[in-house]
């Protein structure tokens, strides 16, 4: 089943998943699953920097969704970044720290079900 919901164009989003240095199209709810867990496992383990989700549209105002470890922080503790639209669609990208991978699988899960990213209380990254 291909997650083919309408955000902001009559065409279907198409989904990109980069894990450091690879990056694919997810076609499946099953797929985005497996990738997304295995992915947060490999950057605890350190075998993977980051992971980022891309629709080909916005979703929401959100234009990408990124993980990667928090620097000079404790292990298992991770960076989110979120790349949005303002209202003259240029992008601003906010930030927050998490340990809880389970917020991580969460906020990801969100944006690939359609539902943006909510970045209330994040910082705004420079």
């Amino acid at each position: 089943m291909s997650n083919s919901f309408e955000i902001e164009s009559s065409e279907a989003v198409v989904w990109m998943m980069r894990i450091t240095d690879k990056e694919y199209r997810i076609d499946d709810r099953n797929e985005f699953q497996y990738s997304i867990e295995t992915g947060i496992s490999d950057i605890i383990n350190g075998k993977e920097k980051y992971i980022v989700l891309r629709p080909s549209a916005p979703v929401y105002g959100t234009v990408y969704l990124k993980l990667s470890p928090a620097a000079d922080a404790l292990p298992g503790t991770f960076t989110i970044e979120a790349g949005k639209e303002d209202a003259d669609k240029k992008e601003v990208t906010f930030c927050k720290d998490s340990a809880d991978a389970d917020e991580c699988i969460k906020l990801f899960s969100d944006l690939f079900d359609g539902w943006g990213v909510k970045t209330d209380g994040w910082n705004k990254a420079d």
